[in-house]
């Protein structure tokens, strides 16, 4: 009965390290948690609004295309100091977003409107223009085409008095 006994306490005994050793370990990470410092908060997100337009710069009323072949485009432009496009139209509609520079769109009748760097705007579709970079440093945009599959997003003349200014 003593030799049981002895058993008895020597598996107690063994029962209780473990189970010490198991909540030892299971506390240790709860009890370093405690004590760390709480993480960082992440960095915010910053909305900045751009524009919120239904007239194109030359006052025309936006319109979308109504069409079964839907497809949106777009492109970075890049001008260097003095860079002149060529006269155009947009069939589809456009928005363009200024990413750095100053970006001059200028009128078949020589008005112009200058939209800086952080700038957006809806391009005229129907009113021959011309986009410049009349500053000493690139100017770089981005136009995104709301236009069809098949359908040209710009139209250059191909004749007269604009073509002819272009050579």
């Amino acid at each position: 009965m003593t030799h049981n006994l002895l058993t008895i306490e020597r598996v107690l005994y063994k029962t209780r390290l473990v189970c010490s050793s198991l909540l030892v370990v299971a506390l240790f990470p709860i009890a370093a948690w405690t004590q760390a410092k709480p993480p960082a908060s992440a960095p915010s997100v910053s909305i900045t609004p751009v524009s919120h337009d239904n007239l194109t710069i030359a006052g025309e009323p936006e319109l979308y295309l109504s069409t079964p072949d839907p497809e949106v485009s777009s492109v970075v432009f890049t001008f260097p100091p003095g860079a002149v496009s060529q006269w155009m139209i947009h069939p589809a509609p456009a928005y363009v977003y200024v990413l750095e520079g100053t970006l001059v769109v200028e009128f078949e009748d020589g008005s112009h409107q200058s939209f800086h760097a952080g700038q957006g705007f809806l391009q005229c579709r129907s009113k021959w223009h011309r986009g410049r970079n009349d500053g000493s440093q690139t100017m770089r945009f981005l136009a995104v085409f709301f236009g069809a599959k098949g359908v040209p997003n710009v139209i250059h003349p191909a004749s007269g008095p604009l073509a002819d200014k272009q050579k």
